[in-house]
């Protein structure tokens, strides 16, 4: 007995819990901690990954809905909350709608391209004291550039005194690799004239529209398309961007 004694009085000269060792109520308190501490961790990198996807994403305004990408928001909020009142008439009478082929059958993909952005396509004139916006829905332009010098002359009848004025496309691009579409809005930064024309007289609109008739719309979208891969199905609107001038017509 003296000499197991004399044992662990050299293993432990302090007496107590060996130095370099831990009760077990000590090891307990520390496996807690451990495992607190991953936890914390964990939900700390959770919460990084969310403001990370929260980044990458959009958060609809309106309902809350959370969208990967700007594109999935971008047709939920057309779809779901476009202004749907106000809106001009579609240019094209029930049979004749550019997602219907000779037999009838419907291009879902089309159809469902066209009705999200409904908002753009057929959206009403914008007024304002000095800038004013009017759109003009086509049906592809099927009588060619001379309809968009007859909505030049529909312009010219309404407005009071003389303007500068320049003009975009809305579009519906097609992918002939995938076979996906997609609507482009007719930004003021697309137009299709170098310059803004100013039109004082009657003269000054001819001028205007030989310019339109001498355009290239196929080279237009070519330049503002995003890639070689998208080609142009069909034009939906064209919108006018006026600035009205101090001096009468």
């Amino acid at each position: 007995r003296e000499e197991a004694e004399e044992d662990k009085q050299k293993e432990n000269p302090g007496g107590g819990v060996a130095k370099g060792r831990m009760s077990y109520d000590e090891e307990e308190s520390s496996e807690e901690s451990e495992e607190e501490s991953s936890e914390v961790k964990e939900k700390d990198k959770e919460g990084k990954e969310e403001e990370e996807k929260e980044k990458r994403g959009k958060r609809c305004r309106v309902c809350g809905e959370f969208f990967a990408d700007a594109r999935m928001h971008y047709r939920h909020r057309m779809s779901q909350h476009g202004d749907a009142e106000n809106l001009k008439v579609r240019p094209f009478v029930e049979g004749e709608e550019p997602w219907l082929d000779e037999q009838g059958e419907v291009d879902e993909g089309l159809m469902r391209e066209y009705h999200v952005n409904l908002p753009h396509i057929l959206a009403d004139d914008q007024e304002g004291a000095i800038r004013m916006e009017y759109n003009f829905p086509t049906n592809n332009l099927n009588r060619g550039l001379e309809e968009v010098c007859e909505f030049v002359d529909e312009i010219f009848q309404k407005e009071q005194s003389s303007f500068k004025l320049n003009l975009s496309l809305g579009l519906i691009l097609s992918n002939r690799v995938s076979g996906d579409y997609r609507y482009f809005i007719p930004y003021d930064n697309a137009t299709l004239l170098e310059r803004s024309s100013v039109i004082s007289s009657r003269a000054d609109l001819d001028r205007l529209k030989r310019k339109i008739l001498a355009l290239n719309l196929e080279t237009n979208v070519v330049v503002n398309r995003p890639d070689t891969q998208w080609d142009m199905h069909m034009i939906t609107n064209v919108k006018f961007v006026l600035y009205r001038l101090n001096y009468a017509l």
